[in-house]
C-alpha cells in the first residue's frame, strides 16, 4: 500500500513515465533500491515479497491513475476528436 502513491505521481511529474510498464519499472527499481540498502542493517530483513508487493502497489496505483485520466478526459480519443469536428 506504500507504493500505490507512486504510481500516481510519477506518471503526473515525471512525462517520460507515461506508460504503464514505464512506471512498473521505475516502481521496481526504487523498491530494489530501498530492499538492497536494508541488507547492511541487521534490524531490517531484504525479501523478494516485499520488492513484488511493492511492484504490484506501484501497478495498482498506476490502474488509479489511467482510470482519473480515463474519466477526466471524458472516455477514449475517438469520442474527443469526433466532438472536435462537429
Amino acid at each position: 500500500m506504500m507504493f500505490i502513491p507512486s504510481g500516481i505521481i510519477l506518471p503526473i511529474l515525471y512525462k517520460r513515465l507515461n506508460s504503464f510498464w514505464k512506471v512498473t519499472a521505475a516502481g521496481a527499481g526504487m523498491s530494489l533500491c530501498i530492499e538492497i540498502l536494508q541488507l547492511p542493517f541487521a534490524v531490517r530483513a531484504s525479501d523478494i515479497d516485499d520488492l513484488i508487493l511493492n511492484t504490484a502497489g506501484t501497478m495498482a496505483g498506476y490502474g488509479i491513475y489511467a482510470l482519473f485520466r480515463h474519466i477526466r478526459h471524458g472516455g477514449n480519443k475517438k469520442n474527443i476528436s469526433t466532438a472536435q469536428e462537429g
